[in-house]
């Protein structure tokens, strides 16, 4: 069971990896956003420091997923294309059918492909890419061009508490609902729902 968290705080990152750490301890990616809102993406075994300039901090804590696994940097999170970057907790169903010739095998790895292949503006292609997939996730996700970060969650868990959030519950925190789009606002210090997705979450009890 992986985990992705993320803040503004430094100090709460280290906190965060520290609980957070305890669902993947596999490998460790983030995403630093500078003060000039370039994200810089770090992918390594190990925790990370964010670096002296950051203004936000994201990760991925990865659990390995069988005992043989080894690492490699091109399957492990967060995953990008052109104008996304995309860390994913959870299980997709239906990846293979949605992207045929994707070459990747991660699950998450395509979600990033299918965010590239809509065009009508940031917030109406995660709208589109999260209603057709099947499965159980919470996801960030980055669009480079904006820097615009965002939260969509279903069936998995995400707690949240004003510009931090994480999928091991914090003091503070209320838990994000499914099936709702939501965006960091760090220069109000929220994290606001800006839209809503149709929820396809095969496991749910009916």
């Amino acid at each position: 069971m992986c985990a992705i968290f993320g803040t503004s705080d430094k100090e709460k990152y280290k906190t965060l990896y520290e609980l957070n750490h305890k669902r993947g301890g596999f490998a460790l990616g983030a995403c630093f956003i500078d003060q000039d809102f370039e994200p810089k993406v770090v992918k390594k075994r190990d925790y990370t420091d964010p670096y002296c300039c950051a203004k936000y901090m994201l990760a991925h804590d990865q659990a390995p997923t069988s005992s043989v696994r080894g690492y490699h940097f091109d399957t492990s999170h967060p995953f990008e294309s052109k104008n996304w970057i995309v860390a994913h907790n959870g299980v997709l169903t239906n990846h293979k059918e949605l992207l045929p010739d994707h070459i990747c095998d991660v699950d998450s790895s395509y979600i990033p492909s299918l965010l590239e292949r809509e065009n009508n503006g940031e917030i109406t292609a995660i709208k589109n890419v999260f209603s057709v997939l099947e499965g159980t996730f919470s996801c960030w996700i980055i669009n480079k061009t904006t820097s615009n970060i965002y939260l969509v969650k279903q069936g998995s868990t995400l707690f949240a508490d004003g510009t931090t959030f994480s999928s091991v519950r914090f003091d503070g925190c209320e838990s994000l609902e499914d099936g709702k789009i939501y965006i960091i606002r760090e220069y109000v210090k929220t994290i606001d729902q800006v839209s809503t997705f149709t929820s396809n979450n095969p496991f749910a009890l009916i």
